[in-house]
């Protein structure tokens, strides 16, 4: 009975991680590149893109608990922060 509790809780502990953590991480590149691909002047990009963060972070928040799969939380938060970090750095010049 206690190994199927601490398994629950590591479950809970890593869907809580992944959607802080994880949820922040790709929120924050995402408003990065959001910022940048806007047409609008460059004051208006970041701010509608800074004030879309928090509709961004809440359903990444969210959908870390409905989807019953673990790995494809975890897999879908790193490909699409990458995704985003990988088109903000071509756009950026850094590569």
């Amino acid at each position: 009975m206690n190994n199927i509790k601490s398994q629950m809780g590591l479950r809970i502990l890593s869907r809580s991680m992944a959607a802080i953590v994880g949820g922040y991480t790709f929120t924050a590149v995402f408003t990065a590149l959001l910022s940048i691909i806007l047409p609008l002047k460059k004051s208006d990009a970041v701010l509608l893109s800074i004030s879309l963060t928090i509709l961004v972070y809440s359903c990444v928040f969210i959908w870390a608990f409905a989807v019953k799969s673990l790995p494809k939380i975890w897999i879908t938060i790193l490909l699409t922060t990458s995704g985003c970090a990988l088109i903000l750095s071509l756009l950026k010049g850094w590569l």
